[in-house]
């Protein structure tokens, strides 16, 4: 099984649109990240173990600024 990330460039690589995405592995990565794609985004756990990241509490929605994000 693969984790979002994964699934989501593979699906991209078979041509199929996909929503824009940044695999982060860091706090730093993730700030850029919010800076690169700008506006509101959607924070999520990325792991292969969790079928339902919302139920888990790895979904955050409405991310907007570095204080969300750090939260």
């Amino acid at each position: 099984m693969r984790h979002e990330a994964d699934a989501l460039a593979l699906a991209a690589r078979a041509g199929i649109p996909v929503v824009a995405y940044t695999l982060c592995q860091s706090l730093d990565e993730a700030l850029a990240a919010l800076h690169a794609h700008g506006g509101v985004v959607a924070v999520k756990g990325c792991t292969q173990d969790i079928t339902h990241k919302s139920e888990a509490g790895l979904v955050r929605l409405g991310v907007q600024d570095e204080a969300a994000l750090r939260q």
